[in-house]
Formats: structure tokens, C-alpha cells, sequence
């Protein structure tokens, strides 16, 4: 990965506003930034799901739990 490209993921997973990532690498285009030079890596993946999971589980556990408890 090229320092560009490490900087314009490290900038987006922080919450980098894409028109002043565009600007300070020098793009006129917001695309070009977004599409070639900014990355996703595992890490940012796991962070996204985590809460989805985490909240599905906890549907289908208590929905289990209830009809356990009332048959």
C-alpha cells in the first residue's frame, strides 16, 4: 500500500469529510479519491458488523429464550 493510499484509509475510517480528502490529495474529483486511493481493511469491516451482529443475537436469543419459556 502506497503512503497515499494508507493515508486516504486512515483519514476515511476517522471521518474525514471525502471533499477535503479530494482537496488535500489534490483531486478534483471526489470519485478518484474514494474509488482508487481510499482502502477497506478487515479491521474496518469487523467495526461495521460488530453492532449489526451484536443486535441480531440479541433478537434471536430473547425470541429462543421466550418460547423456552412458554411453549
Amino acid at each position: 500500500m502506497t503512503f497515499r493510499r494508507t493515508w486516504s484509509t486512515w483519514a476515511h475510517e476517522q471521518g474525514a469529510r471525502l471533499k477535503i480528502m479530494a482537496r488535500v490529495m489534490g483531486h478534483t474529483k471526489v470519485d478518484t479519491t474514494i474509488n482508487i486511493y481510499a482502502q477497506v481493511n478487515d479491521e474496518s469491516v469487523r467495526a461495521a458488523v460488530a453492532p449489526v451482529d451484536d443486535k441480531l443475537f440479541r433478537i434471536v436469543q430473547s425470541r429462543t429464550q421466550g418460547r423456552a419459556l412458554n411453549p
